[in-house]
């Protein structure tokens, strides 16, 4: 305390001085009505920009729980939309089994390390066996396919992504509904080839390219990409066709995994006639 008043008969002139001043300005602003309008539309002005760049900040500080939520809002809609797939002609409603209407289901994960450098490129999610993921399942992205469960434990999973040389997509041309398959060279990581077109079929560069109803992984109609070129050489009886991939693998952040429940039956029935044969 003592400090204090030595401090103040120190300064007390200048603090006169700073209080009569500011009663000076305060008896102005009070008693004259245009220094009265100034000042309160300037302390609005300013108010009104800390207020913003306050919120701005918070808003920053929220993108976490905010892309989250979105995610978990997006992975609903795919479902739906994953659902919305399977056409379903008015007069065979009332005799179509609604689970085959519900074939899908989607769980949102966060990707957390992704490689697009290797020759055999991974993803890795947060979300694993207790999350109800499995061996095979297939990954989608907001744009299109990112390529399939490799591995589980009970918190994490391993993705074996597009970009990876042994991973093969089946697919089709969705013009023509003509199937082939997507696989990545090991070249330009936003590039894949769309193998087993045949020469007779009308292909055109800027074709959309999707997964097609021979995938297991995948929805049929899942966007790939589009046709960025088309060559012939010699005779070979098929194109040689370059897709541009519609999903940029390297600024994945959240994944939709899909899993197809009516699959574990299709296997079994398939391996029954596979039994048969041998």
């Amino acid at each position: 305390m003592h400090r204090f008043f030595v401090l103040f008969n120190k300064y007390k002139t200048l603090l006169y001085f700073l209080a009569l001043q500011s009663l000076c300005f305060w008896l102005i602003i009070v008693n004259n009505k245009y220094q009265n309008v100034y000042v309160f539309n300037t302390s609005n002005r300013t108010i009104g920009k800390v207020l913003a760049f306050n919120n701005q900040v918070n808003e920053y500080l929220n993108l976490r729980q905010v892309k989250e939520t979105l995610a978990a809002e997006n992975a609903e809609l795919k479902k739906i939309i994953l659902s919305g797939k399977i056409p379903v002609d008015s007069t065979l409603k009332k005799g179509t089994d609604s689970s085959y209407l519900n074939r899908y289901s989607v769980v949102v994960a966060k990707v957390i390390n992704n490689s697009t450098t290797e020759s055999k490129n991974f993803l890795t999610i947060n979300k694993g066996t207790l999350d109800s993921i499995y061996v095979d399942m297939g990954v989608i992205g907001s744009n299109g396919i990112v390529g399939k469960i490799k591995s589980c434990s009970k918190h994490f999973a391993t993705v074996y992504s597009v970009l990876h040389t042994n991973n093969s997509v089946s697919a089709k041309l969705k013009k023509t509904n003509t199937e082939g398959s997507v696989i990545w060279d090991g070249g330009d990581p936003t590039i894949v080839l769309l193998k087993n077109i045949p020469r007779h079929v009308k292909v055109a560069v800027s074709d959309t390219v999707v997964t097609s109803s021979y995938s297991d992984v995948f929805p049929e109609g899942v966007m790939i990409g589009k046709i960025v070129e088309i060559k012939q050489k010699g005779e070979e009886a098929f194109f040689r066709i370059k897709v541009k991939l519609n999903t940029d693998f390297r600024s994945l952040g959240y994944v939709y995994v899909v899993n197809n429940k009516l699959r574990p039956e299709k296997d079994s029935l398939e391996s029954l006639l596979k039994k048969e044969k041998e």
